[in-house]
């Protein structure tokens, strides 16, 4: 079992461009991953699209829900799905569950299979985060071409679940650009 460790999973080298005061890993996130894969998709109907920047490819919002795809950058390629999900409570307030919860809410993913080529591997924090909480998320991971992605969407549980079907199908019509 490994502990949860929720921000660093690797030191960054210099060529990351740390800021001053900022954590390399963070530092990473902020420059972006220019060299993700080129995707398209569908956009749901009720779903309003929004530039992207630094790793987010594509941002969405929908309902309260607010979606981004995410490139992560090489110093996220070979963090295991327990720093990624300990980043993601990190950002939503979430106060970490107990080591043997993280391990079996990791250890049982829904998959789906897009349309595109690409198998993902699903999260839904409210069956982690329990009843009673402000903020949930929907989390779909993902590889391209050996490049990691993610879908993320975050908003009030109930929002969430009214959501879910629509994030399932953006997820099912990613598909690399042609």
């Amino acid at each position: 079992n490994q502990s949860f460790q929720p921000l660093e999973p690797q030191a960054a080298d210099a060529s990351t461009g740390a800021q001053a005061g900022m954590p390399p890993m963070m530092a990473a996130m902020m420059q972006g991953a220019s060299d993700a894969p080129k995707l398209a998709w569908q956009t749901p109907d009720d779903w309003t699209e929004k530039a992207g920047g630094g790793p987010i490819v594509a941002s969405f919002s929908a309902s309260g829900v607010e979606c981004a795809l995410i490139a992560f950058p090489a110093i996220m390629a070979s963090a295991p799905v327990e720093q990624k999900i300990g980043i993601w409570l990190q950002q939503i307030g979430a106060t970490p569950p107990s080591q043997d919860s993280l391990v079996s809410f990791i250890a049982k993913p829904a998959k789906i299979h897009a349309g595109g080529g690409f198998d993902f591997e699903t999260y839904d924090f409210s069956e982690l985060l329990g009843p009673g909480v402000q903020t949930s998320m929907l989390a779909a991971l993902f590889t391209v071409d050996g490049k990691p992605l993610a879908v993320r969407a975050k908003g009030p549980p109930a929002a969430l679940a009214a959501q879910k079907e629509k994030f399932i199908a953006f997820c099912q019509s990613l598909r690399k650009k042609e």
